[in-house]
């Protein structure tokens, strides 16, 4: 690094790392693919901080954490390699390097300056990393000439291929004998993908200053305050973020198909999206539907990239995860939920997409939908599963939607038993919830249900009664119970009945509040689509939920 650059230069270098899941190689695999990468950097914490001055603040030390990063190298091949960077830019990075990795775009090499290459006298040398073309961030040092700090030292700059794109002020050229050719293979210019990530998330790029070109050099300075996240509605006196609603489906809408959790069936998914086309709609299929890693469809990365590329791409208008099982709690902080909140698009999915609504609700304030999905079991409409499609439809499709008519109620199926009152009278709220065992599972992280004044949903299939028994008991012991205004119990599926309706008795019969059971949501043939995060009405004497709004946009 050059250390005549200006601090705001070196703010960039601190965030960047696509976290990548270790994988063993399958035989026969390539050397130098996702499942195989070419090792450049493999560095212990240890080692990655060895030679650090001695003189930098333990807080600021603390404050950088290692990344693993995959990328296409000049050979054509992916690598892996390691970032050290600002803890608070590592969501960034991941984004601009899935970017790079998507856009085929050459990097040199991503290896920590405290390698024994980058070395000069014992200490790190970022002349020496520039040399050699490496991609690095952190670096406790001053700028060139002066005490201040250079943002290198916070880890919050990063430079990228020097050789490509070096630094240029006047005569000086860094490092020596670089240049500067925008049609080279490995070049930064004003209108690659890879600047623009950065520019997208606030970053700074050198080759737009005035007085010198740094092309190689990205930055992103710390806020003097963090926003803090959005507010449940009715704490504290700040006014919650506006809640928005995704745009009707419309044949012509382009809706993407996605597997963020367990391996799919590709038959019924297929099956379904034939029928969607014969509709109207324009379906966007994974690349790979049979892909499966373990119980999941793919690397934590490859889900990830997928979701965010369905979110981030102006064509989408509609996600349908194909189905759950597990994983989505694997990558919830990866998701780009600003792209999301810029561009709403209808999410559906229950189970282990809970998860996923929850996080939504969170951090995008966006109306997403707990419904069926393409395997389970929108593309059947015989017999009991008639009346799910219907309730899908009825929530996401314009047509259903009459001018000047604000809401609807939930249709109840009539071959079925009607939800049963456990305590009378009515609430209203925000529905937020689903599968009882994710809403657990995200308490205590950043994507916890936000349950005062709220309607909670709940159920769940395949758990014992004593799990059932425990996951109530925890949500009793947070707090929950005690702050929501009513609930909603769907169908907890193979799990004795009898025992489950003591159970609810035992936690949720003596509460205040409205709540019913048996509501035809779940993992049964009946599971009616919900919007999640809109405002309902629950009347547990009538054993029915409104929908007080339009939980999409119609116009």
């Amino acid at each position: 690094m050059i250390q005549a650059r200006t601090q705001v230069l070196a703010v960039l270098a601190g965030g960047l790392g696509l976290l990548m899941l270790a994988q063993a190689p399958r035989a026969g695999a390539e050397r130098g693919t996702v499942d195989d990468p070419i090792i450049d950097s493999k560095m212990t914490e240890k080692e990655a901080f060895d030679g650090l001055d001695p003189k930098t603040p333990a807080k600021l030390r603390e404050q950088q954490t290692i990344v693993d990063v995959l990328y296409y190298s000049f050979d054509g091949k992916i690598h892996k390699g390691q970032l050290v960077i600002d803890r608070d830019l590592e969501k960034d990075v991941r984004v601009v390097f899935e970017v790079i990795l998507k856009s085929r775009f050459p990097i040199g090499s991503v290896i920590p300056i405290a390698h024994p290459n980058y070395r000069k006298d014992g200490r790190w040398d970022d002349e020496l990393s520039m040399a050699a073309n490496n991609t690095s961030a952190f670096n406790y040092r001053p700028i060139q000439g002066g005490s201040e700090l250079s943002m290198h030292a916070y880890g919050r700059a990063i430079d990228i291929n020097p050789v490509q794109n070096p630094y240029i002020r006047k005569d000086e050229v860094l490092p020596a004998g670089a240049r500067y050719d925008v049609k080279a293979d490995g070049t930064l210019t004003a209108d690659h993908a890879v600047v623009k990530a950065f520019l997208e998330r606030g970053w700074k790029w050198g080759g737009t200053w005035r007085s010198l070109k740094d092309y190689q050099h990205f930055e992103k300075a710390r806020t003097q305050t963090a926003k803090p996240a959005p507010p449940s509605e009715g704490r504290g006196d700040v006014k919650p973020q506006e809640w928005l609603k995704p745009r009707a489906l419309r044949p012509g809408s382009t809706i993407a198909f996605v597997a963020p959790a367990s391996p799919i069936d590709k038959d019924p998914v297929l099956k379904y999206a034939k029928q969607l086309e014969e509709a109207g709609f324009r379906v966007m299929l994974p690349k790979r539907l049979d892909r499966a890693e373990r119980f999941l469809a793919g690397s934590d990365d490859e889900r990830a990239a997928e979701l965010n590329a369905a979110i981030r791409d102006p064509k989408v208008q509609a996600i349908f995860p194909c189905r759950g099982g597990y994983g989505m709690t694997r990558i919830l902080d990866r998701i780009d939920y600003a792209a999301l909140r810029a561009d709403p698009k209808i999410i559906t999915g229950f189970s282990d997409l809970t998860a996923l609504h929850l996080a939504v609700a969170c951090k995008a304030r966006v109306v997403t939908f707990h419904s069926p999905m393409p395997e389970r079991y929108l593309w059947r409409e015989d017999g009991d599963f008639a009346y799910s499609v219907s309730s899908f439809r009825r929530a996401l499709l314009a047509e259903k939607y009459r001018k000047g008519e604000e809401g609807f109620t939930v249709e109840l199926p009539t071959d079925r038993a009607r939800p049963v009152k456990l305590v009378g009278g009515k609430a209203r709220g925000r529905l937020l919830g689903g599968n009882l065992t994710l809403i657990c599972s995200t308490l205590g992280t950043p994507y916890a249900i936000e349950a005062r004044g709220n309607i909670l949903l709940l159920e769940d299939t395949g758990v014992p009664p004593y799990q059932i028994d425990r996951a109530l008991s925890q949500l009793r012991l947070a707090g929950v119970l005690d702050a929501v205004a009513g609930i909603v119990v769907g169908t907890f599926e193979k799990a004795d009945e009898k025992e489950v309706e003591k159970i609810l008795q035992d936690y949720l019969g003596k509460r205040t509040i409205p709540v019913v059971y048996n509501f035809p949501v779940g993992h049964g043939h009946h599971n009616a689509t919900l919007p999640h995060g809109a405002r309902v009405e629950l009347d547990a004497d009538a054993g029915t939920l409104r929908v007080l709004e339009n939980p999409v946009a119609t116009e």
